[in-house]
């Protein structure tokens, strides 16, 4: 072989292996022929396993992104106000652009973050929140749910009174406690919902405490708005029935006598299609309709002429009824809605009173 024909096959057999370690090279990374999937966030107040308002966010944004094919990141047990708070929003801009803080109680800390210069869209919990293009505001409408819910409690109560442990009086709680005593009345006008304020979302020893006291005042149904299921498991222990909230209650006995439950995965999907799309909406809410709550998981106790009741009021509602409708009066008695009218969507929001037939509890008496 001459010495230019070899020098020629020599030439070419480096070019072949410089192509193949090229199609190695970005076969082992991909940074220029696979996108990497969006990272979606979420920072959760409570631990992801913790029944109840913390598990189920964690279960349904877990869904949603699995589903969209989307990589998420959660960090639990992050209280509001922290240090490890902001470091954790921090590290999150470096990849995410879409960030879930699933408490309302993280507004400060988002509006530190956007002071600061965060690049990061934030959802938060919190209707009330005025929306703009880094901050958008979603909820479920749990009042609908709440509605069922007292639609049921009022066929079930024996003594005609129903006790209700909650939160704070914020506009989210108002709304349910409200709902909850309207649907009470649909099927027993006469009863009425004695409130325990706990003051925090997550007090276990102040939630077990105030359902003792509402039981031992004579309340014979129990329902609650805090973030995990102390109000229940007392219920439970002291053989009363109660309502779930959020998901069921592992080793209940028969007292557990319906759930509401949330999807979260439905609001969290819509949201984040949105984001992909460029086309966020300013609010996101969601109920029946679109899936979102529900009263399910009767137990046996619940008759079936119980359960029609809640089917109709629930097929209603799916229909275009409004929970917040008609004739409705105030604990003092003032007309807050006419027999023709509905109340807006904006005046949910921002609601600040009580229906007729809500108590609160007073140690005193």
């Amino acid at each position: 072989m001459s010495g230019k024909r070899q020098d020629l096959v020599i030439a070419g057999g480096i070019a072949v292996l410089i192509v193949v370690v090229l199609m190695l090279v970005l076969q082992l990374y991909g940074l220029q022929t696979k996108p990497q999937k969006p990272v979606i966030g979420m920072i959760l107040q409570g631990k992801m396993t913790d029944k109840g308002w913390n598990h189920q966010n964690y279960i349904g944004i877990r869904d949603a992104t699995n589903k969209l094919g989307l990589q998420l990141e959660v960090c639990d047990d992050m209280q509001a106000g922290s240090e490890a708070l902001q470091k954790s929003i921090k590290d999150m801009e470096k990849e995410k652009k879409l960030l879930f803080l699933s408490s309302a109680d993280y507004e400060a800390d988002m509006r530190q973050s956007v002071r600061n210069g965060s690049n990061l869209i934030f959802a938060l919990p919190a209707l009330e929140i005025k929306p703009n293009g880094q901050c958008i505001p979603y909820f479920i409408r749990l009042y609908q749910g709440e509605y069922l819910a007292g639609v049921l409690a009022g066929m079930r109560t024996q003594t005609g009174r129903i006790g209700y442990v909650a939160s704070m009086p914020v506009p989210e709680t108002t709304r349910g406690v409200n709902a909850f005593t309207l649907g009470v009345h649909k099927t027993n006008p006469a009863a009425q919902v004695i409130v325990y304020w706990v003051g925090s979302w997550d007090d276990a020893s102040r939630e077990i405490y105030g359902a003792n006291a509402l039981i031992d005042a004579g309340v014979d149904v129990m329902n609650s708005h805090q973030d995990r299921a102390n109000v229940q498991k007392t219920a439970d222990q002291r053989g009363i029935d109660y309502i779930n909230y959020q998901e069921p209650m592992e080793d209940a006995s028969g007292h557990n006598i319906a759930t509401m439950a949330c999807d979260w995965s439905i609001v969290y999907e819509k949201i984040m299609q949105d984001y992909q799309q460029g086309r966020l909406q300013p609010m996101y809410w969601m109920g029946i309709p679109e899936g979102a709550v529900d009263l399910s998981d009767f137990s046996a106790a619940v008759t079936d002429s119980q359960r029609d009741m809640v089917e109709k009021t629930k097929r209603a509602i799916y229909e275009g009824q409004t929970v917040f409708s008609g004739e409705i009066r105030d604990r003092q008695g003032v007309l807050r809605c006419e027999k023709d009218e509905t109340i807006s969507d904006e005046a949910l929001v921002h609601m600040n009173w009580y229906v007729e037939g809500v108590r609160f509890y007073d140690e005193r008496n």
